[in-house]
């Protein structure tokens, strides 16, 4: 579900918090469930560089496979082989490898760039 939409930032915040204003590529999105915790809190906005389709090297990257879109992280093997993984460990049996023949299933919508934690503070 949509927690937040948009988020406005001045030039000097953007610089702040991103290290660039440039942000044309990025989309903001937040995680579905907690199996990439703690890397990525459940209560969070993940900010996903968009221009990135390709796995270039490991890391996180939101894609469809098979027809589920997932976020995960995705390691390069020995013969070409994708191997994805929740980084919460109770998610472990869900890890699975896409072969090179089935790579062409596999479309990468981006790579995972900043994620912000939404964690609220009770003061009263």
């Amino acid at each position: 579900p949509d927690l937040i939409r948009t988020i406005s930032l001045t030039e000097e915040a953007a610089l702040e918090l991103f290290g660039t204003a440039n942000l044309k590529n990025v989309q903001m999105i937040p995680p579905d469930g907690d199996s990439m915790e703690p890397t990525i809190p459940a209560k969070s906005m993940c900010f996903i560089k968009t221009d990135i389709d390709v796995i270039s090297s490991s890391g996180i990257y939101l894609f469809t496979f098979q027809g589920a879109t997932f976020m995960k992280r995705l390691f390069l093997t020995k013969g070409n082989v994708i191997q994805v993984s929740s980084d919460n460990k109770l998610y472990e049996k869900g890890d699975f490898t896409i072969e090179a023949d089935e790579q062409h299933e596999l479309v990468i919508h981006g790579k995972l760039w900043k994620a912000l934690s939404l964690d609220m503070i009770n003061l009263g």
